[in-house]
C-alpha cells in the first residue's frame, strides 16, 4: 500500500508559490519550469504519484539522475579550461522532487531540534554575521568574568 507522504494540494502550491521559478532554460529533458507552472493542473497528479512512489522505495529515479552541463566563459584565454566556469542545469522534476525531501528533512530537524544551536551555515534566518557575533558575546564574557584571562582565536580561509 502506497504511504502518502505528500498531498496533491502541497505540490500544486509548492509549484505555483515560487520553488520553481519560471525560467526558459531547461535540463537534458527538455522541459522548462514556465511550461510546468503553466500546465500544473495536468501533471499534478502524476508528479505527486511519483513523488510519494519514491519516497515509499526509498529511491530516487534513475532517470531523474540526468542534468546538462554548459561551460560559461569567465575571462582569459578561451582555450583554457580553467577559464570556463561550470553549470549545471537540473531537471525540472528532479528539483521538485529535491525540494520537497529538502523541506521534509529540515522540517524533521527543527521539530526534534537535532540542529547545534551555534550552526549558523546553511540555515534560514542565519548570516555570516552571527558567528562573529558569538565569538565577540563568548570574548566579552571571558573578559568581564576574569580580565587576566587570555582568548586565543584560530581562523582559516579555505578559498
Amino acid at each position: 500500500m502506497l504511504y502518502y507522504w505528500v498531498t496533491l494540494s502541497f505540490v500544486h502550491v509548492l509549484l505555483l508559490d515560487g520553488i520553481l521559478k519560471p525560467k526558459t532554460s531547461y535540463g537534458a529533458d527538455g522541459i522548462f519550469t514556465k511550461l510546468l507552472k503553466k500546465t500544473i493542473d495536468q501533471i499534478v497528479d502524476p508528479i505527486t504519484y511519483i513523488i510519494n512512489l519514491t519516497f515509499n522505495t526509498v529511491t530516487f529515479p534513475t532517470d531523474l539522475k540526468c542534468s546538462k552541463l554548459i561551460p560559461i566563459y569567465k575571462a582569459g584565454d578561451p582555450c583554457l579550461l580553467n577559464n570556463y566556469r561550470p553549470i549545471i542545469l537540473l531537471l525540472s522534476f528532479s528539483k521538485i522532487l529535491e525540494r520537497i525531501l529538502y523541506n521534509k528533512i529540515v522540517n524533521f530537524l527543527y521539530t526534534n531540534d537535532i540542529l547545534y544551536r551555534h550552526q549558523y551555515g546553511f540555515r534560514a534566518k542565519h548570516s555570516n554575521i552571527h558567528p562573529v557575533l558569538h565569538l565577540l558575546n563568548h570574548c566579552d564574557d571571558v573578559n568581564n568574568s576574569n580580565p587576566i584571562q587570555l582568548i586565543l582565536a584560530t581562523f582559516c580561509d579555505l578559498s
